[in-house]
C-alpha cells in the first residue's frame, strides 16, 4: 500500500463534511483530521455557544489547527462573529477567537501551533465556540468553516 499523493502516511479520515461522525483514532504518526462546521450548528438564542467537535481519545497530542472559512459567517444585526477552539473552561486553548465575518479568499485562513494534550486515561471534548456582537447567534444566515487538526497518539 503506497502513500496517496500529497498525503501524510496514516489512516484515511474521510471527506470534508464528516463533522459529528466517527473519526478514526490518530496514529503515532501525526495525522490530519478534517471537520466542517456550519452556522446552523452554532446557532443559539444567545451571544455565545459552543459544541463538541471531537471526542478526543486518551493520550492524543494536538500539534496544530487550521481554520479555513469557506462561507462568511453573517446574519441580520450581527456586527462581529468570532470562532475559537478549545476545551470546557478554556474555549480558545487551541485556536484563539478569530473573525469569521471576513471576506472568503485563498489567503484568509488561520493557523495555530499550540501543542497540547489533556488526558492520559480518558477522552475529552474538543469544542468549537462562537461569539457574536449585535445579535444572537440564532440570527446567523450563512457561514461554513473547515477545520483541520493535526493529532497523534503518543503511545
Amino acid at each position: 500500500m503506497g502513500l496517496r499523493p500529497g498525503q501524510a502516511k496514516g489512516p484515511y479520515v474521510g471527506p470534508r463534511g464528516t463533522s459529528g461522525g466517527t473519526i478514526l483514532v490518530p496514529t503515532v504518526v501525526p495525522t490530519w483530521l478534517l471537520f466542517t462546521v456550519t452556522h446552523t450548528q452554532l446557532q443559539a438564542a444567545a451571544l455565545t455557544n459552543d459544541i463538541e467537535l471531537w471526542s478526543v481519545p486518551a493520550r492524543t497530542i494536538i500539534h496544530g489547527v487550521v481554520f479555513e472559512p469557506t462561507v462568511i459567517f453573517a446574519g441580520a444585526g450581527i456586527t462581529d462573529y468570532k470562532i475559537g477552539l478549545g476545551i470546557a473552561g478554556n474555549l480558545s486553548k487551541y485556536m484563539a477567537f478569530v473573525d469569521m465575518d471576513i471576506a472568503v479568499s485563498a489567503t484568509n485562513f488561520f493557523t495555530s501551533d499550540i501543542l497540547g494534550a489533556e488526558s492520559t486515561s480518558g477522552t475529552y471534548s474538543l469544542r468549537v465556540a462562537a461569539r457574536s456582537i449585535g445579535a444572537n447567534l440564532s440570527a446567523s444566515t450563512t457561514g461554513t468553516l473547515n477545520i483541520a487538526i493535526l493529532a497523534a497518539i503518543w503511545r
